[in-house]
């Protein structure tokens, strides 16, 4: 092969060479495209924190970090639904206070109990109107009644909740505030109660 030849040779296979990088470059650059278009729409819901909303996240200060909150719950709801209770009530509570909550649960065993750290608030000689709102505040909210923590109410009135959405369970009671233990023939002369709201996280 003379020296002419060589070089068309050569030539040509440089165009091919170069053909086929400037497909394969052309392919990379669409597929890249692609991913970012597909990240831009998954991602392009994000609050402040970088937790993407479309994929069920939301951000816990309580655990600073993003939490989908039907699989892991967040204290923050809780601190949430007692503002909200406080306000649309018109009762003054305490202060959050930290307290344990005996929880009963379904298992495979049958009824299990579970000792879970609560959060509470509480007021005194609360009146049965307000009472009641503080219910309807509570189920107004998305919690439901729990069927395996009924409790008797004979000294005033119990209620257990749970909200599936958030992990979260909680117990309204509250006890009629002239009770007396000491009164093994107590009856009750009012209808105001002393009143405690504790909640806790149920995670999955």
């Amino acid at each position: 092969m003379d020296k002419k030849n060589i070089i068309i040779f050569l030539v040509f296979i440089l165009i091919i060479v170069l053909a086929g990088a400037y497909s394969f470059v052309k392919i990379y650059l669409a597929e890249q495209e692609e991913e970012n278009q597909q990240q831009q729409i998954i991602g392009g819901d994000q609050d402040e924190h970088g937790c993407m909303l479309m994929a069920g996240y939301s951000w816990c200060d309580a655990e600073q970090k993003c939490i989908r909150p039907w699989e892991e719950g967040c204290e923050d709801y809780i601190t949430q639904l007692f503002t909200t209770i406080d306000i649309g009530s018109n009762v003054d509570f305490s202060e959050v206070s930290d307290v344990e909550l005996v929880w009963q649960v379904e298992s495979e065993e049958g009824v299990e109990e579970l000792n879970l750290q609560a959060l509470m608030i509480n007021a005194d000689e609360v009146n049965n109107q307000r009472f009641q709102k503080i219910e309807g505040i509570i189920k107004e909210n998305g919690f439901e009644n729990d069927k395996y923590n009924v409790r008797d109410g004979i000294l005033g009135e119990f209620g257990s909740y749970r909200k599936d959405s958030l992990s979260l369970v909680c117990t309204l009671i509250g006890i009629y505030s002239d009770f007396d233990p000491d009164d093994k023939l107590y009856e009750p002369k009012t209808t105001d109660k002393n009143v405690k709201i504790i909640c806790a996280i149920l995670d999955k």
